[in-house]
Formats: structure tokens, C-alpha cells, sequence
């Protein structure tokens, strides 16, 4: 266990700096999405009352109240979201084979640590997967900061306030990451689980047998995604209730992640090597 701590601690201080400023960009990304979006807003308005010498309730009429669904659909907005995704994907390589490749001697330090060397393969998971909840908190927060700070921007009569909690996101990049039904939650996140685990052994194959792995990797990958279409084409979840397509994915989940960690755990304790 003070080993897995101790790589953990490792993994988090060799990326805090660089994830501090993602997040520090996506933050500002999306403050400026916010006052781009309610001055565009306040710039209809004005334009209004100059073209037409109509009353606000003459524009709420034509337009509507603003709410933080405009801001949330905003360009940059949605590129902050992107960003961070794009980031963590690409980490998740990164992690791995900035021990493995050039003259890096990590990885040899890594293999020689006293204990199990699956403690390597838990604790990168376990960075990422911190990561990834530091970014979906970040999320929540700037959710709420972000129709504060449009509160300010607009007129109480211009702005409309929503309940985050349970309302259903029209932005899909946010009802992605952040489903407002308990049970999406759980799905989308056991099944993200299980793709992160999934590439993670990818990755492990590839560094255990190189470019042999990367092929056996790809064979897993075909054999899945055939699997998956050979199910979706024959009908069969057609003839079962929504709760229990639920619950076989849920299933399906599980089993590639525990298939996924015991073959790694093979792997790593068997074959991987500098």
C-alpha cells in the first residue's frame, strides 16, 4: 500500500503544475465565453431599442430571457470542455511512455521497486482517474460561479436562473460529462472506466512486446468492436426492457475492466521490460 501511495504521490506532484494551468485556462475560457455571450446579448438589446424605441418587455418577447444555456453553447465555451478532454486523453499515453521511451531511466527504477509492479499500473491509473474528477469538480463549480457572474453581467429582468442540480443539460458536451440522472451518471462513467482501463492495458502490450503488441492490441480492440456489432445487427436488444440493457452494459463494463487489470497484472509482473 506505501508503495502504491508513494507512486501515486509521485505521479500527481510530476503534473500538478502543468493540470493547475489547464485549469487555470479552462476557467478563464469560459469566464470569457460567459461575458462574450451576455454583452452579445445586451448588444441585441440596445440594437432593439435603437432600431425599434421598444420597450424591454418588447424584446423578452421577440428573444426571450438569457440564461446559462446560451453561455454553455457558446464556441469557446465548449473549447474549454474539449480542451480539458483532449488533455487527459493524450496524458494518458503520456504518463507511460515518458518512463518507457529515450533515455529515461524511470521505467528501470519502477521495475526494481520492492513489491508488486502492478502498484505502477494502479497508481497511473489512479492519477488519471484523480484528474479526471479534478476537472469534473472544476466543471461543477464554474457552473455555478458562471450563472453568478451572468447575474451581474445582465439585468435581473434579462436573466433567467436555472437549477443545475437534476436539470437536464441542452448542451450535449455538458449532459455527456455531466448526465443529470443518477443512473446516466453511473453508466457513462463505469463504461469510461472500463475503456481507460482497456487502453491502459493497450498501452502495457505495447511496451511489454512493442510492435507485436500493438497488433495484439488492435486484435482485442477488432475482436470487442465485433462483438458489439454482431450484437447490435442480430435484434436481440430490441426484445429487452431499457433497465436491462442498463444493466448488461454495466455488466459488460465490469468484466472488461477486471479481464483488462488481471491481464495486466500478468504483464506487468511477467513481462514488461525497459
Amino acid at each position: 500500500m506505501k508503495k502504491f501511495t508513494d507512486l501515486l504521490l509521485f505521479e500527481i506532484n510530476r503534473i500538478k503544475k502543468a493540470y493547475l494551468m489547464l485549469i487555470g485556462l479552462i476557467v478563464s475560457l469560459q469566464i470569457v465565453a460567459n461575458i462574450w455571450a451576455s454583452n452579445n446579448f445586451m448588444r441585441m438589446y440596445k440594437n432593439h431599442v435603437k432600431e425599434t424605441r421598444g420597450s424591454m418587455n418588447d424584446f423578452l418577447e421577440n428573444w426571450g430571457k438569457f440564461d446559462f444555456f446560451q453561455v454553455q453553447n457558446h464556441f469557446i465555451f465548449e473549447l474549454s470542455i474539449m480542451l480539458g478532454i483532449f488533455a487527459l486523453v493524450l496524458y494518458v499515453f503520456v504518463i507511460w511512455y515518458r518512463d518507457w521511451i529515450g533515455k529515461n531511466n524511470l521505467s528501470y527504477r519502477f521495475l526494481t521497486l520492492p513489491g508488486s509492479r502492478m502498484n505502477i499500473f494502479y497508481a497511473k491509473l489512479a492519477c488519471i482517474l484523480f484528474l479526471i474528477g479534478g476537472l469534473l469538480a472544476t466543471q461543477i463549480v464554474m457552473l455555478y460561479l458562471g450563472e453568478m457572474l451572468t447575474g451581474i453581467l445582465l439585468p435581473d429582468e434579462m436573466f433567467e436562473t436555472l437549477r443545475f442540480l437534476g436539470q437536464p443539460a441542452k448542451n450535449e458536451v455538458i449532459g455527456f460529462i455531466l448526465p443529470s440522472r443518477i443512473l446516466d451518471f453511473v453508466l457513462h462513467y463505469t463504461v469510461g472506466i472500463a475503456i481507460l482501463v482497456a487502453v491502459n492495458l493497450m498501452i502495457v502490450l505495447r511496451l511489454s512486446f512493442k510492435w507485436k503488441g500493438f497488433a495484439m492490441g488492435i486484435a482485442v480492440i477488432g475482436i470487442f468492436l465485433a462483438l458489439f456489432i454482431a450484437v447490435s445487427l442480430s435484434g436481440w436488444l430490441d426484445y429487452i426492457f431499457p433497465i436491462e440493457k442498463l444493466a448488461l452494459t454495466l455488466l459488460f463494463s465490469v468484466l472488461v475492466t477486471v479481464g483488462s487489470l488481471l491481464a495486466s497484472h500478468y504483464l506487468m509482473n511477467n513481462k514488461i521490460s525497459v
